[in-house]
């Protein structure tokens, strides 16, 4: 008797239908706890990050501008150069009771910057303001998306990542929370002597067939890191082609890196995956 009582109350159960404004309310409230849980850790990491970075680089420039000993000082750090007298940073800011924005787009000055065509840092400049633009303009869909008051924070950080004789790169972060987080990237690289900005594709001859190559060793890293770690954290039937535009950079050994936004070829867990192309291969590209 209790066991068919039990039955007929989950079937009325199951025909509830819940009042949309009531599903409404459930759906903010878990964005809302899972919103304010991440929030707390990954926005600050990646605001923080940025304000560092950008505290760093401005403290570099305004000693640099007032003591030309200082000046000549960074000028002699590997890593810094001319950078310390040649970067600036804009922000976006944004509040709007839950939402917000923190956005920062790296610039360079033509003039304090001898070895990079002046055309070249144009282009760069532009290419990253447009990408300020872009995360912008998807901070503010989502804010017309999801209503009034909706749970949803950007943030964005950037790194030199080369600064050869040959190559100027600088990468930028993206970071969108809502009821989960997101993070992706976009770099730029700049031919230091041809003042053009370069992609994946102009890395090699024109008639390589590069993408099938480095999309089966990257597929072949994702099914060996599957393998060795006993997991299915790698999907590599997602990865169905590597683009010309594919983030790319090298590393302090010289060698090439593919980089992938997070959930594109791989659980959430391996945040933006990275793939290390052995030289071997791309010797054999380039020929």
């Amino acid at each position: 008797m209790n066991h068919i009582f039990s039955d007929e109350i989950q079937r009325e159960y199951k025909q509830i239908t819940p009042p949309p404004q009531l599903e409404k309310l459930v759906r903010q409230a878990i964005r809302k706890a899972l919103w304010e849980k991440r929030r707390k850790t990954l926005l600050a990491v990646g605001r923080y990050a940025s304000v560092a970075a950008a505290a760093f680089l401005i403290t570099l420039t305004t000693f640099a501008n007032l003591s030309p000993q200082m000046a000549y000082a960074l000028g002699e750090m590997a890593v810094i150069g001319p950078l310390a007298k040649a970067v600036t940073v804009r922000e976006y800011q944004d509040q709007r009771n839950h939402a917000e924005a923190f956005l920062i787009t790296p610039q360079l000055d033509p003039q304090a910057v001898d070895s990079l065509p002046p055309e070249g840092v144009e282009a760069l400049n532009q290419a990253m303001e447009a990408y300020t633009a872009e995360m912008m303009g998807e901070y503010e869909s989502l804010l017309s998306q999801w209503g009034e008051d909706p749970y949803v924070s950007v943030s964005s950080a950037y790194e030199i990542v080369t600064d050869s004789d040959t190559m100027f790169s600088i990468r930028v972060d993206h970071s969108l929370i809502m009821a989960s987080s997101r993070n992706s990237c976009r770099i730029f690289h700049l031919d230091k002597e041809t003042g053009k900005l370069l992609s994946l594709s102009d890395l090699f001859p024109a008639d390589s067939n590069w993408e099938p190559v480095l999309r089966q060793e990257v597929i072949r890293q994702m099914e060996e890191r599957n393998a060795s770690e006993e997991s299915d954290l790698y999907f590599p039937e997602q990865l169905t082609e590597i683009t010309a535009d594919q983030n790319f950079y090298w590393n302090e050994q010289g060698e090439l890196v593919l980089v992938f936004s997070e959930y594109e070829v791989a659980a959430g867990v391996a945040n933006m995956p990275e793939f290390v192309i052995p030289q071997e291969i791309l010797t054999e590209l380039k020929k």
